[in-house]
């Protein structure tokens, strides 16, 4: 999986928070120097979008809200970055969530899941589901 960086002189303040938490278990790293920096540009739109271009030296990622910026994000850690030229998306989803399998052997412990879902929170989830089965 390929390493990103990125600036906060360059990333909305809206996602600084959500990056600094990603990067603790994913390869998003901030640095202080503007090479090769993911650019993050916040444009308000009437409907939902995201764009990645590759730019050579650097990413530029066009959103108009957080949940497409983070999809974005997911987008750019499950491609093959050398494949990677354009991606451009209208997202018809509104919610962003996820639902934990706590099914047979994927039980997580109790302090585990008070934390994972702290760092969760601050990434602006609207849905956690737990699929328990009984």
């Amino acid at each position: 999986m390929k390493t990103f960086f990125w600036n906060k002189s360059t990333t909305p303040s809206q996602l600084q928070a959500a990056l600094r938490l990603l990067g603790q278990n994913y390869p998003i790293i901030e640095q202080s120097y503007l090479n090769n920096c993911i650019r993050f540009k916040l444009i308000p739109s009437g409907y939902r979008f995201l764009k990645i271009n590759h730019c050579g030296d650097f990413i530029e990622v066009e959103y108009s809200d957080l949940s497409c910026a983070l999809r974005a994000i997911g987008a750019l850690l499950s491609s093959d970055i050398n494949e990677l030229k354009h991606i451009e998306e209208k997202p018809y989803f509104t919610t962003i969530g996820v639902m934990l399998d706590c099914s047979r052997n994927a039980v997580m412990k109790a302090d585990y899941f008070k934390g994972w879902f702290r760092d969760f929170y601050h990434l602006r989830p609207i849905i956690l589901l737990l699929f328990v089965p009984y």
